[in-house]
């Protein structure tokens, strides 16, 4: 990656993340690019990866922006550029949690909307335990946020 090409190993390691994340339903390109910069160990550039992953840079930028949205990526200045690059977030794993968190509240209240338009009592049941699940659910991603960050506070110590 320092101006000369990925191993094969590296290779097949960014091909593994981009076939993980297509089988969650996003762009093989998404994880192709997370796997990148995980082993990268420094910012890219869309340049970078265009040139290191033979891919396009309408994928590049459009994937980038993807994992930026949900807080898997982010954007970084470097000394005396005007390009943007790009690193994993810090974060990446307790933001996706956060990301669910809200994604699941959303999805209760639209339910809850859902419930009180409902034409069948035998759906009306239906809603009630999907409302139920994402409540769960939701309390559940709660948990395990404050049980990770009081673990990293504990590692910190």
């Amino acid at each position: 990656m320092d101006k000369r090409s990925l191993s094969n190993e590296q290779m097949n390691l960014i091909e593994d993340f981009g076939t993980y994340i297509e089988s969650s339903g996003s762009a093989r390109s998404l994880g192709k690019i997370w796997g990148y910069l995980l082993i990268a160990g420094e910012a890219k550039s869309l340049d970078d990866m265009v040139q290191d992953l033979h891919i396009s840079k309408g994928t590049a930028s459009l994937s980038v922006r993807q994992g930026v949205q949900i807080s898997l990526f982010r954007k970084v200045g470097m000394p005396g550029s005007n390009r943007d690059y790009y690193e994993l977030h810090p974060d990446a794993w307790a933001m996706t949690l956060h990301t669910s968190i809200a994604q699941g509240v959303m999805m209760g209240d639209y339910l809850r909307r859902a419930k009180e338009l409902v034409i069948s009592d035998q759906t009306a049941g239906t809603i009630s335990e999907s409302i139920e699940f994402f409540e769960f659910v939701v309390q559940q991603t709660k948990q395990i946020l404050a049980a990770w960050q009081e673990q990293k506070e504990n590692r910190a110590k």
